[in-house]
């Protein structure tokens, strides 16, 4: 499959001048430029505040990105369903998801709240009140994850685009303005930034049809609530390869190393953050064609195909041109981290491609690749807590683990599929 296949068809340009594109390409483009301004923003907050101060900035985004194995959860789940059932059953099933997210967004953020201090103290900050505001974020992060898992169930790209082009673009331009233009803390003002993102983030108004809502059966229940588990658990596990380096060497190492090592988990991460856009597409699309019992393996190489070609690219150039990138991206303060750059985008290459077949897997409704994302995600958590008397040895754990993940997800996609 080539990648007119992969995107959908290619642009034509018709005679009076116009070019077509289709909505699953319009996705495609500004899953690009959302992927860029964040990166973008992570850049300028670099630039601006230097090692340290970044690490307070890091240490607000990665909480953040904790709570998205939630968000992801509802997300996949209402898309899942969005996809596989007509609208009345699909609207009955949107809303009990619905109603069990805004509950444990609040019951969370009041948990937050009260234990502030205590957060605090844990990675050693001293601002207890941006963790507070923070609490405000997790309802609305978990609603607005709902809203976007109907449009993606329902392959509108255009609204799913909007959605992540407002948030993107309102905490850029909100988080800036606040750290120029007023007093405030750095993290106080990277969580009133990314509070208002969220609620531009439920952009566009969804249309639901007023149709009737039947009842859901004791066995669509657990189907729905099994289904939310399993990837759940996969999402934490991913979330805990992505982001617990981060909290472990805030809590760890100083303020400045600290800086130094998100500054590289940003630039090494590249990878991931493009390779989403494909797992974004990859999921309603296994859905629908093993639903009408289509062969769905020669989709899934297509995307393995374009993620290693783009892993590859991104090794090399971090290999062969570490301190221009670094130079280009931070600035000479954070030159440290350029000989660990190249192994660092290793390890998550091994994750990127890891989360294809898990992702593929879940699709179809198999959960053994998610019970062995999970083993590995602990292995790394544990290879880190036994290791990290520097910098490069946590990189090094992290390749370890990655690599061992990936080498188990290719062993059970051969084996099942024999």
């Amino acid at each position: 499959m080539n990648i007119k296949n992969l995107i959908g068809s290619v642009p034509v340009i018709e005679s009076k001048g116009r070019i077509n594109i289709s909505p699953e390409q319009w996705f495609m483009i500004s899953a690009l430029v959302v992927n860029i301004g964040n990166y973008g923003y992570n850049l300028v907050l670099g630039r601006m505040l230097g090692p340290v101060l970044f690490a307070e900035a890091s240490l607000i985004v990665t909480m953040l990105l904790m709570m998205s194995f939630l968000a992801m959860t509802l997300q996949l789940a209402v898309a899942k369903f969005e996809a596989a059932y007509d609208s009345g059953k699909s609207t009955t099933i949107r809303q009990f998801i619905l109603n069990g997210s805004i509950g444990l967004g609040v019951a969370i953020g009041i948990i937050i709240w009260l234990l502030a201090p205590m957060i605090a103290s844990l990675f050693q900050s001293t601002d207890v009140m941006m963790f507070r505001l923070f609490s405000i974020c997790v309802p609305l992060y978990l609603v607005m994850s709902v809203r976007r898992g109907v449009s993606q169930g329902r392959n509108d790209f255009i609204g799913l685009s909007i959605s992540y082009q407002a948030e993107m673009w309102g905490r850029l331009i909100l988080t800036i303005g606040i750290l120029l233009l007023t007093p405030v803390s750095t993290g106080t003002a990277v969580v009133l930034g990314i509070i208002v993102s969220l609620a531009l983030g439920m952009l566009p108004s969804l249309r639901l049809d007023n149709i009737e809502m039947p009842s859901l059966s004791q066995y669509e229940k657990r189907s729905v609530l099994s289904f939310m588990l399993v990837t759940g658990l996969y999402e934490v596990s991913q979330i805990a390869i992505n982001n617990t380096d981060i909290l472990m060497v805030k809590h760890w190492f100083d303020a400045e190393s600290a800086g130094f090592y998100s500054a590289l988990a940003l630039i090494g991460r590249a990878v991931y953050y493009v390779a989403w856009m494909f797992i974004m597409l990859l999921l309603p699309k296994v859905v629908k064609m093993h639903k009408n019992g289509e062969n769905t393996q020669q989709l899934l190489a297509s995307y393995v195909r374009y993620t290693v070609l783009l892993c590859g690219v991104i090794i090399t150039l971090s290999y062969l041109i570490p301190q221009f990138i670094v130079i280009s991206l931070f600035g000479h303060s954070y030159l440290a981290i350029a000989d660990h750059l190249w192994i660092y985008a290793m390890a998550t290459s091994m994750f990127a491609l890891s989360n294809i077949y898990t992702y593929y897997a879940l699709s179809l409704e198999r959960y053994i690749p998610t019970v062995i994302t999970i083993v590995f995600g602990c292995l790394q958590i544990g290879l880190i807590i036994l290791y990290h008397q520097s910098l490069l040895q946590v990189v090094i754990m992290q390749l370890i683990a990655m690599t061992a993940l990936l080498a188990s997800q290719l062993s059970y996609y051969y084996f099942s599929t024999k």
